[in-house]
């Protein structure tokens, strides 16, 4: 099943790039914008949120976001990167960019030492809903990202950059969980990130104090949970063991 987001959504998009272009004190450094992935294979399964996107395919000059022709070509850029894949084959999944670069290319890093990824690939096994040892194992997915804009060259935004788009940021996970249904979001992230967001969505987060699950929560029929990012585990739990702590949350708090 391939979903696409609206064209509201798109809209969306498009003002969050336009109040880009209202903050003076956002840096000039060259940025890219990534759109929501969404596996052909999923079906509401798993929606994975991280903090940001670090690094993405297109360049995109903040203070040219004025002009709404560009800015146009900015969201039809990222749009068509996440739909067609980096591959730009509409026919082909486009969340296998995972997996094609598992072990990395001459134009991009390797995924495979991306913490991220590696516990990502773990959660979808241990949750039944791909085999990790097969490369289609991110079909399932679909991927987003608190906050959509981040330095072209990697790293996560500033903290001006994340304040200028967060608004907007929180208007369109908003609109991806009401389009894209999920069942169960994995926000690897860390409560600290994923704070403001929470308050705005309404979740009555209730709090652990284990060494993975900051916090969790039920929304409906979605059940979420907020997770350390990866990379900062305790250095005597593996990732093994950390994809099993989400997989155990998962199954006992939906029991």
């Amino acid at each position: 099943m391939s979903i696409r987001l609206s064209d509201e959504y798109e809209e969306a998009f498009g003002r969050m790039l336009a109040e880009l272009d209202q903050k003076p004190d956002v840096a000039c450094e060259p940025m890219s914008a990534c759109w929501p992935i969404i596996g052909h294979e999923y079906q509401g399964d798993l929606l994975v949120i991280s903090q940001a996107p670090n690094g993405w395919e297109g360049k995109l000059d903040v203070h040219q976001l004025k002009y709404p022709e560009y800015r146009n070509r900015v969201v039809k850029k990222a749009r068509a990167v996440a739909e067609s894949g980096i591959c730009n084959l509409a026919t082909r999944c486009p969340m296998l960019w995972v997996t094609d670069q598992w072990k990395g290319t001459r134009q991009a890093p390797s995924t495979g030492k991306s913490s991220f990824w590696r516990v990502v690939r773990l959660v979808v096994d241990r949750l039944n809903l791909g085999d990790a040892e097969r490369d289609n194992w991110p079909s399932a997915l679909a991927w987003s990202n608190l906050y959509k804009v981040s330095p072209k060259e990697g790293g996560n935004p500033a903290k001006n950059l994340k304040a200028a788009q967060e608004p907007a940021a929180i208007a369109l996970i908003k609109r991806e969980l009401a389009e894209l249904a999920p069942r169960r979001v994995l926000a690897l992230t860390g409560l600290d990130w994923f704070t403001p967001f929470a308050e705005a969505l309404g979740l009555n987060l209730v709090k652990e104090t284990g060494p993975v699950i900051d916090a969790y929560a039920f929304d409906g029929d979605t059940h979420w949970l907020v997770a350390r990012h990866p990379s900062r585990l305790p250095k005597d739990l593996t990732e093994s063991a950390f994809a099993d702590m989400v997989a155990h949350a998962f199954w006992r708090q939906s029991a």
